[in-house]
């Protein structure tokens, strides 16, 4: 084969490669997302870095292959990459392993649940003595002052 050929090919084969594993990337994201609930501008912020990010790294294989110059059969590869992924692993990827690190996630906090309703119940007992306390010292500030 001609050295033109096989750099195209590799090219091609790189752009597609790249597409896997920005979507990969983007399904981890996914992941953390349903584990750990965020609000829309955290969303928003992770999305923004992530398509920076992915911008970057398409820019990368363009200036390493032509120099910076656009082809859009790359821009189509990283696309059908993309595409590949999704068809092959996509939601199958998703669901399962969020499912599973919630279950982790739940299993790390269950001790420091309970540590958490030791401390509610030891500031409550506080608290109170603290009122008692209070009531005590007024009544006998009310008691001295009527004398």
């Amino acid at each position: 084969m001609s050295p033109e050929i096989v750099w195209e090919a590799r090219f091609v084969l790189e752009s597609l490669c790249l597409g896997m594993i920005l979507h990969g990337a983007y399904d981890l994201i996914r992941i953390v997302r349903r584990v750990f609930p965020h609000g829309k501008a955290a969303v928003g912020t992770e999305d923004f870095l992530y398509w920076m990010f992915h911008t970057c790294l398409v820019f990368r294989l363009l200036f390493k292959y032509n120099y910076g110059v656009i082809r859009w059969f790359a821009i189509a590869g990283v696309f059908l990459g993309m595409l590949l992924y999704h068809g092959a692993l996509g939601d199958r990827l998703v669901q399962p392993a969020a499912r599973y690190l919630r279950l982790l996630v739940a299993q790390i906090e269950k001790p420091f649940r309970k540590l958490k309703k030791i401390h509610k119940k030891v500031d409550e007992k506080s608290l109170k003595k603290e009122q008692n306390d209070s009531r005590v010292k007024r009544n006998s500030l009310q008691i001295k002052s009527q004398a």
